[in-house]
């Protein structure tokens, strides 16, 4: 028994008939205004998994977020009031105090893959932002020590001339050339 023949050429023409009428239909009058998708949700338009946490700007006092360490890397944890806290690579950090309350009474009711980490200040959260801090402060260090000078004087001279001497005639023909490219 022979298997049947499919014809591609009649596919392919419905698919592009198909395509063309969409196209024609879905003019930008057309279509209603929709925000864009959350990228960072797993399917576009859907909440995401991890919120992100707002970082500082220069006008708004830092907060304090609460991190925790889980030993299970991936995790979810349900609160009694149906929000899920979603625990990934290993640690959730949260300003949430409703949160905060519901995971302290679970680690003090025996919950064994969640530990309670240290507190880190919205700034610390921004890696850029916690290495300039780093910096200033072993800047003002070395200031407050004298082994630094607040501004460095800058270097002032005479400019001269140094006369070239070439290696070779070659280098030479280069030289008088104005050519900064090596001789060949």
């Amino acid at each position: 028994m022979n298997p049947p023949v499919i014809d591609l050429t009649k596919i392919k023409t419905k698919a592009a008939e198909a395509q063309k009428a969409a196209t024609v239909a879905s003019t930008p009058s057309d279509l209603p205004s929709q925000p864009a998708p959350d990228l960072a949700s797993p399917v576009a338009g859907g909440p995401s998994i991890v919120p992100q946490v707002q970082l500082p700007t220069a006008d708004e006092p830092e907060k304090e977020f609460q991190c925790y360490k889980s030993t299970i890397d991936n995790q979810r944890i349900a609160m009694p009031n149906g929000k899920i806290i979603f625990i990934t690579k290993g640690q959730h950090i949260t300003d949430d105090p409703s949160v905060i309350e519901f995971l302290d009474k679970e680690i003090a009711a025996g919950f064994p893959y969640l530990k309670r980490g240290v507190a880190v200040m919205s700034s610390d959260l921004d890696p850029m932002t916690a290495l300039r801090k780093k910096h200033f402060a072993e800047f003002q260090a070395e200031l407050a020590a004298g082994t630094k000078a607040a501004v460095p004087a800058p270097v002032i001279g005479n400019s001269s001339t140094a006369t070239l001497s070439p290696a070779s005639t070659a280098a030479l023909a280069a030289l008088s050339a104005g050519s900064d490219s090596p001789a060949s």
